[in-house]
């Protein structure tokens, strides 16, 4: 029997860039949103942290 058997149906997609960073293997199909390497992308998600630390802060 082939019930065990898992097939890369996951998707792993950068939120900035919306870049393909990888797949992995699930029983259904899935999108997982992630950040990529991508200096820019890395830079974008700082930025964000870093603004909504400062509204919480207030």
């Amino acid at each position: 029997m082939t019930d065990n058997i898992r097939v890369a149906m996951g998707t792993i997609v950068c939120k900035c860039c919306g870049k393909q960073i990888d797949s992995v293997a699930t029983k259904k199909v899935v999108v997982y949103y992630s950040t990529c390497k991508q200096q820019q992308c890395i830079d974008q998600v700082s930025l964000l942290n870093d603004n909504k630390s400062k509204v919480l802060s207030y």
